[in-house]
């Protein structure tokens, strides 16, 4: 009995060190994020299809961080990330099979909301698989790839309203710019693993003064889809969110730049999280 009892005990404490390794590794808030977007892109919260858009895109996100850090093993340990399936916390065989799990629910998920979902599935899926071979040579095309795959998000979500919802569509066109942005700087706190392997990105090739300006080109470029929509004031409500919206993704980046013993890149991609939920909330109340 006690024998039992133990065995028991420690399938258990197996079952959960797998499940908080996968769980690291499939990045929640991320995914949480994105399917957040193809939510609020749907517009309808309480549907039973919203919720099936929901786990669907959570699931795509899952399934494209466990196919990403499966390949970027080596290149996580040099940069200094403990991940669960760089360090051996969680196998290859595990984590091959996570994959193929969060994988088959997007799949079946996708089915089920019909052939637009169909369609949307197999582009992120050719992405999150061209993705890590992009990603360990080329800088702006990963770059690009990233945001081209956020944005597939918000469309999942909206499906047929896509069309005729010109906010959307702006919404769309500023995240694209602004990922890229995003991600550049992402790069440049990657930057000694991805010299190691050859990666020639933004940063690498061009330091990090003309990364700033590059940053802050990318930026500009996302904020003037916004300043339209401002200038259109569709309601009180969406001008207020665009004025916090673009309040918080200029306002951090100058006083990172300006006050140099601040990480400007890893304090500015901490603080897009704010800007993300702003952009969420523009969707849900247009």
């Amino acid at each position: 009995m006690g024998g039992e009892l133990v065995s028991s005990s420690i399938f258990l404490m197996c079952v959960i060190d797998l499940l908080r390794n996968v769980l690291y590794s499939i990045r929640p808030s991320a995914c949480l994020g994105a399917a957040l977007f193809a939510t609020a892109a749907y517009q309808q919260v309480l549907d039973t299809e919203a919720i099936v858009i929901f786990f669907s895109v959570f699931s795509g996100s899952a399934c494209c961080f466990i196919i990403n850090d499966i390949h970027d093993r080596e290149k996580d340990l040099l940069n200094g990330k403990e991940r669960p399936i760089a360090t051996g916390a969680l196998g290859l065989k595990q984590a091959r099979i996570s994959a193929w799990f969060f994988g088959g629910v997007y799949l079946a998920m996708s089915f089920r909301l019909g052939a637009f979902h169909l369609l949307i599935f197999s582009i992120t899926m050719f992405i999150f698989l061209v993705y890590p071979i992009v990603n360990n040579r080329y800088g702006l095309l990963s770059n690009l790839l990233v945001a081209v795959s956020v944005c597939l998000s918000f469309i999942y979500g909206a499906g047929q309203v896509l069309q005729h919802d010109k906010i959307l569509w702006i919404t769309i066109l500023a995240t694209f710019f602004l990922i890229i942005g995003r991600e550049i700087m992402l790069d440049g706190l990657d930057s000694k693993g991805d010299q190691a392997v050859g990666k020639k990105s933004i940063y690498i090739k061009y330091g990090e003064k003309k990364t700033i300006w590059i940053v802050i080109g990318w930026y500009v470029l996302g904020s003037t889809p916004l300043m339209f929509l401002l200038i259109e004031s569709y309601s009180f409500a969406i001008s207020l969110t665009l004025i916090a919206l673009l309040a918080a993704l200029w306002i951090p980046l100058i006083v990172s730049i300006s006050y140099r013993k601040i990480n400007w890149m890893l304090f500015n991609i901490r603080t897009s999280h704010l800007f993300f939920a702003l952009i969420i909330m523009i969707l849900f109340i247009r």
